[in-house]
């Protein structure tokens, strides 16, 4: 059985083109910017790149490389988690920021933060909020007691705060024995700061006394804010303590004008990763009005889960910035943006990750299989003949093509890639708990089994923390409808939320797509892409979810009374598009809604019914081979929960066995829709054993065709 070894390089996202267009080429134009961009105004300005994809979708991936390259380039770098942060203030991820950019580097000089640190500071020191003139007193008393100073740098709320933020990915663990080292910095940027040098002393206390005659008066004032105040006067701590962080990034530019600092933010959309991103684009943007001075020296790269909108309250909508493929996404690219919007909104720059297109995908089975030959060679054959199947089924998805990649090598003896592929989904998964809550997904299939199926530890993570239970179960309805847009009687599989409410929260969280490949003809050239709304485009749901969902609604999952939940779903949704069809208007709406109903009967009973549709269709002069072909193609698209534990011909003679005593043509018509329809999951025929059928059904049947043949001959050629 394989598994990767302790020291393995987990699989790289980063290796593949799309990341590497982020990690590398966009990277290095936001590091060395254009000067002519920046309007001769202290430098080109940076923006706030988000990087947008649903769970798995390789984002903390492209961060840990772009922290790699950074360093590689010897450049102040930070990488923060915020998943999870609910109370954590933007004050304090700024400092924790500070911290982590404050390291040494090789030969480039660590840039400070006194006026963020001095601020820090006081609002962690114990004042007298009912006396300002002896607020003041103690403020110089701390300023001038650097015992003082250090206690209060090592014993405040606020400082282990900021420790708790700080990773193992910055070269600080947050231990016990290491602390020092992060104290260190903090007590090293006070000195800096209000230590030995006058000049320092009066540069931090001077930005916090812009307007005030006694800068003492204004740290009091943010103490007690802090402390007392209202939602609004906290607020402006907030914007304080952003404002002193930007300050010591634009004089850390103003002495060193070629170098630029980066900020990476992991779960950004998470409310501490929101209240800080929102603080310091607000502040940046003040700044920015307020006339031609020196610029920050901030890159920030963060990444999301959600759209923007959907948790930021100053990001752009979708039609005022679009988001950005990786090969379109570039400072220039941003500086248009920028220049054209104007306003605080334009700072964001989205960048929509994509999901592995089929070459990326190869790659990657080609990479893992040479891995498990070390340990597996009898099994480790390569896995080219499948990475088709798998595109479709995960619709490139980076964690889901890992997951199921995994399922076929670490698969039992005697059992073939193909069958392997087939029950990926009811293999048990292995979960070592402890500090690996979130396992590999390429060895999670390795290992002791438990009772949990990689599908239902799939589903659970890619919609943990997005979707209620009841919502889940809703969910299985929106996948196995022919189009949620059109079917009034999901409404009833939303009773919690409502149908439109679900829809959005599909959207916000970024698992609705574009071009979701449906026909297994097709081989997209390149993943899914995160559905952006915009005029003329349909959206669908990502292919992986829908796979998930499809096959928890196929196991007995799902919303609704009765032992057989598939079966009472597709009725129930035929039965929409019946009476639909019933009320139709035009003909030619009633016949495509009636295809829709049939679509859905063919799910649930089985082929009895559709071919005799068929038939009559075949049978129908006026009706024509395209029209004829159009009917076929939607029907056989149909979800299935066919025998997954036998070969596609095996379970398709079974399916066929009914029309024994038929006529020859409509035995071909029964086999032929029997075929396609298999054809059409890419996990009941991964290897494509039926498109030579499917092909060679369609010749013959052009044989048959009265007129048109030639419309059967070029449908055969595309099964090729």
């Amino acid at each position: 059985m394989f598994r990767r070894s302790a020291g393995g390089t987990a699989l790289p996202g980063t290796s593949l083109r799309g990341a590497t267009q982020i990690t590398d080429r966009m990277l290095e134009e936001f590091l060395a910017p254009d000067d002519a961009l920046a309007g001769g105004r202290g430098g080109p300005e940076l923006p706030l790149v988000v990087l947008l994809g649903p769970r798995g979708s390789g984002k903390s991936a492209v961060l840990r490389r772009m922290q790699e390259r950074c360093r590689e380039h010897v450049v102040p770098v930070a990488r923060l988690d915020l998943d999870g942060r609910e109370q954590t203030s933007p004050g304090h991820v700024a400092s924790a920021l500070a911290f982590a950019l404050a390291q040494r580097l090789d030969g480039v000089p660590s840039p400070f933060f006194p006026r963020l640190l001095l601020g820090q500071l006081v609002l962690d020191a114990e004042l007298d909020r009912g006396d300002p003139a002896r607020a003041r007193k103690q403020i110089e008393s701390l300023l001038r007691n650097r015992r003082e100073r250090h206690d209060h740098a090592w014993d405040s709320e606020g400082m282990s705060e900021v420790l708790g933020l700080l990773p193992a990915a910055n070269g600080l663990p947050v231990t016990s024995s290491v602390a020092m080292a992060v104290g260190g910095l903090a007590v090293r940027g006070l000195e800096v700061a209000i230590g030995t040098s006058k000049k320092q002393h009066r540069a931090a206390l001077d930005w916090y006394g812009r307007d005030t005659a006694d800068p003492r008066d204004a740290l009091a004032t943010l103490h007690r804010y802090w402390h007392d105040g209202d939602p609004n006067e906290r607020r402006s701590v907030d914007e304080a303590q952003c404002g002193a962080f930007l300050a010591d990034m634009r004089a850390y530019r103003a002495e060193r004008r070629s170098r630029v600092c980066v900020a990476l933010l992991d779960n950004a959309d998470s409310p501490a990763g929101a209240g800080f991103l929102d603080t310091l684009i607000r502040v940046r943007e003040a700044w920015d009005m307020t006339g031609p001075r020196d610029r920050d020296s901030l890159l920030i790269v963060a990444t999301s889960r959600r759209r923007p909108r959907a948790w930021s309250a100053v990001a752009p909508s979708e039609d005022q910035v679009p988001p950005r493929l990786p090969d379109q996404a570039g400072h220039a690219d941003w500086a248009g943006i920028r220049r054209e919007l104007n306003s605080d909104g334009s700072w964001w720059y989205p960048v929509l990750l994509r999901g592995f297109g089929l070459g990326d995908l190869d790659a990657v089975a080609a990479v893992e299989t040479r891995r498990a030959r070390a340990d597996a060679p009898e099994r480790a054959a390569t896995l080219t003949d499948l990475t088709a199947a798998v595109h479709r089924a995960t619709g490139g998805h980076p964690w889901a093509v890992r997951a199921v990649i995994g399922a076929v090598l670490n698969r039992d003896g005697d059992t073939s890639r193909a069958d392997a592929l087939r029950r990926s989904l009811d293999r048990p998964v292995h979960l070592p708990g402890g500090d690996h809550p979130d396992p590999d997904p390429l060895t999670v299939t390795a290992g002791e089994p438990t009772s949990l199926t990689l599908g239902e530890y799939a589903l659970d993570r890619m919609l943990r923390g997005a979707f209620e239970p009841p919502e889940v179960a809703a969910l299985t309805g929106l996948a196995a409808a022919w189009d949620p847009h059109d079917s009034a009687e999901l409404g009833r599989w939303a009773p919690m939320t409502g149908l439109p409410q679900l829809y959005q929260k599909l959207k916000d969280h970024l698992w609705l797509v574009e071009d979701a490949p449906g026909d297994p003809r097709r081989r997209p050239n390149r993943g899914t892409v995160a559905f952006i709304p915009q005029p003329g485009r349909a959206s669908h749901i990502h292919p992986w979810l829908r796979t998930l969902l499809l096959h928890r609604l196929a196991r007995g999952g799902g919303e609704g009374d009765g032992a057989d939940p598939w079966r009472r779903m597709h009725q129930e949704l035929r039965q929409d598009y019946q009476r639909e069809a019933a009320t139709a208007r035009d003909e030619a709406g009633r016949r495509r809604l009636a295809v829709r109903a049939l679509h859905h009967q063919l799910a649930a009973d089985g082929l009895g019914d559709p071919v005799a549709h068929l038939i009559r269709r075949w049978d129908d002069r006026d009706i024509g081979a395209a029209a004829w072909l159009e009917d076929f193609n939607a029907l056989t698209a149909a979800p299935n929960r066919l025998p997954r534990l036998s070969e596609p011909r095996v379970v398709l003679d079974q399916l066929t066995a009914p029309a024994a005593d038929l006529s020859e043509l409509h035995r071909l018509l029964w086999r032929l829709t029997a075929a396609r329809w298999l054809l059409c999951d890419p996990m009941a025929d991964p290897a494509g054993d039926l498109r030579g059928p499917v092909g060679d059904l369609l010749r013959t049947l052009g044989a048959y065709s009265r007129a048109g043949f030639q419309l059967f001959y070029d449908e055969a050629d595309k099964y090729r």
